[in-house]
């Protein structure tokens, strides 16, 4: 079955901006408001994830249509092909890579990219939880522990517009 489903992905990652330009969305780059994110700090909890370490990827965009379609991918798909699909057919994206064991605090990692871009967290833990819309400004936390992956710290964007949290 998943092997089935990498094909598929790649496809849709590779034509989601054709797809997503010729939808129609009312849910325009205005309404999503861009990240201004400075620092990010892994904070994973002890005995976390059955004591293996869990990777994350933090992937940031211009174009904010694409954060839809990342939200949709399943966390494992992502680690296993989808991540490299991504990277293939948006070179233009900024990525984050870690791998954290558990009982640790990484960074603060200078994340600061210039531009405005939205961005997705993935959290590669067992079970792996969905993708995570990052939504805060300034220095972020991510909290891993055993309910998954959380954000805190920072302080929300002061950009106008509505988030959109699909699930």
């Amino acid at each position: 079955m998943m092997k089935k489903m990498i094909p598929a992905l790649t496809a849709l990652l590779m034509a989601a901006p054709l797809m997503i330009g010729c939808a129609g969305r009312d849910d325009s780059t205005e309404a999503l408001r861009p990240l201004k994110l400075k620092q990010l700090t892994v904070n994973m909890a002890a005995e976390t994830n059955d004591n293996w370490p869990a990777r994350l990827d933090l992937v940031r965009f211009k174009d904010a249509s694409l954060a839809d379609e990342l939200l949709r991918v399943e966390t494992d798909v992502w680690f296993e092909s989808g991540r490299e699909a991504f990277v293939r057919a948006h070179p233009e994206a900024f990525f984050d890579t870690w791998e954290i064991v558990p009982g640790t605090v990484a960074g603060p990692f200078d994340v600061k990219v210039g531009e405005k871009v939205v961005g997705v967290l993935f959290c590669g833990m067992r079970p792996p939880p969905p993708p995570l819309r990052v939504e805060r400004d300034g220095k972020v936390v991510v909290y891993v522990d055993a309910q998954g992956c959380s954000l805190g710290g920072g302080s929300p964007s002061k950009a106008r517009g509505p988030w959109y949290w699909p699930f």
